[in-house]
C-alpha cells in the first residue's frame, strides 16, 4: 500500500494535517512520487512502521483520516500513541483500490486526545493477527494432550508453565484485537486472564519482578486509562477494585465505592442480585459452592442505578481445586557456618489469607527423618522462617515447602518430597563480627543509634510487641554502613498506614556478613 497523508478532524472545526513522508524515524519503505502531489510513502511490507512526533491535539480530534492507495491485497494500518505497542487509538483496513496511484480516503472515530504525543503507524497483513491467534490455540491443545499423558511431576509443571505463556501470548493478540473496542459491559475481557497467565510462569522472585513492571506498564497504560475512559460517561458510578477471594463455605467480595451519593449497594453473583447492603459497607460474606462470578452496583440517593462494577471470579467453597502457588525469593544455597536460614515466599492464592498455611520440611544431610516448622504470616499472601544456626550442622540441609489452603496442597521445589532444594555450609570467612550499635535518643520519629566500625550495613527491625526477636519475619530493610539514623516510610508490612506503638532495634552486619546481637529495642508512636 502507499500512504499520503493524516489528517485529524477537531471538533473547532480545525483540522491538523499530517504528510505521510513527514516521519522522523521509519523502519523499511521508501518515499515515491505521488499524482496527488509532492510524495507518498510506498513499498510499505509486514512490520514496517513510521514515527510522527510532537502531534498536537488541541483540537481535540473526534475522526482521523488517511490518503490511501493499494494495488494489491492490502492490510492493516494501526496507529499507536507514544510508542509501538501503546495504547492503539485507530486501525484502518485496507483494501485494494486499484491501483498505486488510486487515492481513496477511510475514516474512523477517534476520543481522548488531548495534549502533544508522538505517533506511530505499523503496517501488517490482514491475516497475522488471525494466525497468531490460530497458532497460540494450536499449541495449547498440543501442550494439553501432552499434559494429559503424563505422570511425571517436574514434566507436568515444565509443561503447565509453557502453557502460561502461550496463554498469555493468546490473551494478548485478543486483547490486541478488541481491546479499542472494548466498552464498560466487555470489562476485564481477556485481562484478568492475560495477568493470571503471568503469575503460573514463574516461581522466583526475580523473575516476577520483571513480569510484573511488564504486566504493570500495559495495565496503567492501556487498562486503567480505558476504564478511567469509560467512567466518565457514568451518571452513577460503578464501584471499583472489586475483588473475590473463596473460603471454606463460599466467598468474600470486597470494593471500593466511588459514588459521592451513594444510598446503598446490590451485590450479584452469576448475574443475579443476592443482596442489598447499605452505604457504609463494603464487604460482603456470601455462602456458596462454585464457580462464580461477583459483582457490585451502586444505587443514589435518587435512586439511580450504577453500571455493574467490573466482576471478579471465584471458585468459591469447595469448587476450589487449584493449589496455592509459591513465589520465592531466590533461594540461598549455601550460607557461612554459624548463621541462621532465613527464608521468605508469597502466595498466588484463590482463599483468603487466613486459610493458608505453610511449613518447612528439612532434615539433615544424611539423616531420613524431615523436621517440621510452621512459617510464620507475616501479611496478606506473604510468609516469614527463620532457621537457628543451630539445626544447621556442617553437612547442610535439604528441604521442601508444603503450603496449603485447608484443602489444596502445593510444594516447592515441584520435585519434593522426592528431589529438593539443598543448603550447603561453608567455612566461617573474616573474623570481624561487629559490635552492638548504641542507640540515641529518637528524634520525632527518627532513630539514631553510633557508629560502628568497619561495618558494611546495619539491618532495621520491627514489631509492634517489645520482646520480639530479630529475624525474617520483623526485617524491615538496611541501611548503608555510614548511616547512623533511621526513619521509617510509614507503612506497615501489609501496605496500612503505621498507627500507635511500633518497636525497633537495629543490628550492625560486617563485609563477611557477621551479624551483632540487636541493639537496645526503642519505642516510635505513630
Amino acid at each position: 500500500m502507499n500512504l499520503y497523508s493524516m489528517t485529524f478532524g477537531g471538533k473547532n472545526g480545525k483540522d491538523v494535517e499530517i504528510k505521510a513522508t513527514g516521519y522522523a524515524e521509519k523502519k523499511g519503505t521508501k518515499n515515491a512520487p505521488c499524482d496527488e502531489g509532492g510524495e507518498c510513502v510506498g513499498y510499505i511490507m509486514a512490520d514496517d512502521w513510521l514515527q510522527y512526533p510532537a502531534v498536537d491535539f488541541s483540537n481535540s480530534p473526534e475522526r482521523m483520516s488517511i490518503r490511501i492507495a493499494s494495488a494489491s491485497s492490502g492490510g492493516v494500518a494501526t496507529v499507536y500513541l507514544d510508542r509501538l505497542g501503546g495504547p492503539v487509538i485507530a486501525r484502518f483496513e485496507v483494501k485494494n483500490t486499484e491501483g498505486w496511484q488510486s487515492w481513496k480516503s477511510l475514516t474512523v472515530p477517534v476520543k481522548g486526545l488531548k495534549g502533544v504525543h508522538t505517533l506511530y503507524v505499523r503496517f501488517q497483513p490482514f491475516n497475522v493477527i488471525a494466525k497468531a491467534g490460530k497458532l497460540a490455540d494450536k499449541q495449547l491443545k498440543t501442550i494439553d494432550s501432552c499434559m494429559a499423558v503424563t505422570s511425571d511431576v517436574l514434566q507436568q509443571l515444565r509443561l503447565s508453565r509453557l502453557r502460561a505463556r502461550i496463554q498469555g501470548a493468546a490473551c494478548h493478540i485478543a486483547l490486541n484485537t478488541d481491546f479499542e473496542n472494548y466498552q464498560w459491559n466487555d470489562l476485564p475481557g481477556k485481562m484478568d486472564e492475560w495477568a493470571r497467565s503471568f503469575l503460573y510462569r514463574i516461581e522466583d522472585i526475580s523473575s516476577y519482578g520483571n513480569i510484573m513492571s511488564t504486566q504493570n506498564r500495559f495495565v496503567k497504560q492501556n487498562y486503567v486509562e480505558k476504564i478511567n475512559q469509560l467512567r466518565k460517561q457514568q451518571r452513577v458510578q460503578a464501584p471499583s477494585h472489586i475483588i473475590a477471594k473463596g473460603t471454606l463455605e463460599g466467598a468474600q467480595i470486597s470494593w471500593r465505592n466511588e459514588e459521592p451519593a451513594v444510598s446503598s449497594f446490590v451485590v450479584c453473583r452469576n448475574g443475579e442480585e443476592i443482596d442489598t447492603l447499605a452505604s457504609d459497607v463494603n464487604c460482603y460474606q456470601d455462602k456458596f459452592h462454585g464457580a462464580a462470578s461477583y459483582t457490585v452496583y451502586a444505587v443514589d440517593i435518587e435512586g439511580h442505578k450504577s453500571p455493574l462494577g467490573i466482576p471478579a471470579d471465584c471458585l468459591a467453597g469447595s469448587a476450589d481445586r487449584e493449589a496455592p502457588v509459591i513465589v520465592i525469593n531466590s533461594p540461598l544455597t549455601s550460607i557461612m557456618e554459624g548463621t541462621p536460614l532465613h527464608i521468605r515466599f508469597s502466595v498466588v492464592e484463590n482463599r483468603l489469607p487466613e486459610f493458608v498455611s505453610g511449613i518447612f520440611h528439612y532434615r539433615r544431610t544424611g539423616e531420613k527423618v524431615w523436621k517440621k516448622i510452621p512459617f510464620k504470616h507475616r501479611t496478606r499472601g506473604v510468609f516469614t522462617l527463620t532457621l537457628p544456626a543451630s539445626e544447621i550442622t556442617r553437612q547442610g540441609i535439604e528441604y521442601y515447602i508444603s503450603v496449603s489452603d485447608s484443602d489444596n496442597v502445593f510444594c516447592y521445589p515441584g520435585s519434593a518430597p522426592a528431589r529438593n532444594h539443598t543448603v550447603v555450609v561453608t567455612e566461617v570467612l573474616g573474623d570481624d563480627k561487629p559490635e552492638v550499635p548504641m542507640i540515641k535518643p529518637i528524634c520525632g520519629k527518627r532513630m539514631f543509634w553510633s557508629r560502628v566500625p568497619n561495618v558494611e550495613m546495619y539491618r532495621i527491625y520491627r514489631s509492634r510487641t517489645p520482646d520480639f526477636k530479630i529475624g525474617a519475619d520483623t526485617f524491615v530493610t538496611f541501611v548503608a554502613g555510614n548511616t547512623q539514623s533511621f526513619a521509617d516510610n510509614g507503612f506497615d508490612f501489609d501496605g496500612t498506614s503505621l498507627k500507635g506503638t511500633y518497636y525497633y532495634c537495629v543490628t550492625s552486619v560486617s563485609f563477611w556478613d557477621h551479624e551483632s546481637e540487636a541493639s537496645e529495642i526503642i519505642q516510635i508512636d505513630y
